[in-house]
């Protein structure tokens, strides 16, 4: 094995839960956060916008007070549909999981993670399979990152041919068992 090769990869710590009614697809937790998130910005930027319009197209006969509750009215009109689709329990369960996801890093630091990288890593980050490389986690997330040593390059060796031995030893076996099966 080449030296300094880099073959591993550092993820975000981020909670996947199974999606409704699909077989072996996950979702992050953090998805219902964010699109509560945007759609709280959405609304607060619709109000605003609206309240903005009256005023300014009224040239003065609509004071800020009244543009402001015709504007409340619209947002919750428009909103309200799709915030009562929102379960406060899969919420509150998603919360409890990005909690717990924060709980093991605090567990796992021992003291090398920099200031706010637990936060980047629990919910900093866009996607389950984003790929953070060496220099993002010297930069920004560990105090120390070094390169592996030999023992570990050989275990890590090691563990990726019998990973492959029993990849190919499932197929193998799927494969006998579709030929048993259709004779």
């Amino acid at each position: 094995m080449p030296k300094n090769k880099d073959t591993a990869e550092l993820g975000p710590l981020d909670v996947q839960i199974m999606k409704t009614d699909e077989l072996n697809q996950r979702n992050s937790v953090l998805d219902l956060m964010i699109a509560f998130d945007y759609l709280q910005s959405f609304s607060l930027d619709t109000l605003e916008e609206t309240v903005m319009r009256l005023v300014e197209n009224s040239e003065g006969q609509i004071s800020t007070k009244s543009a402001l509750e015709v504007a409340s009215h619209v947002a919750t009109n428009l909103f309200a549909p799709i915030y009562a689709q929102i379960n406060p329990t899969t919420l509150g369960s998603n919360q409890r999981s990005v909690q717990i996801a924060r709980k093991y890093g605090e567990r796992l630091n021992r003291g090398n993670l920099q200031a706010n990288a637990l936060d980047l890593l629990v919910i900093g980050y866009p996607s389950h399979s984003f790929v953070i490389d060496r220099q993002e986690a010297r930069e920004k997330l560990f105090e120390v990152v070094q390169n592996a040593s030999k023992m570990e390059e050989r275990l890590a060796e090691y563990l990726r041919q019998r990973y492959e031995l029993q990849e190919q030893t499932v197929v193998i076996n799927l494969t006998q068992k579709v030929i048993t099966d259709s004779t």
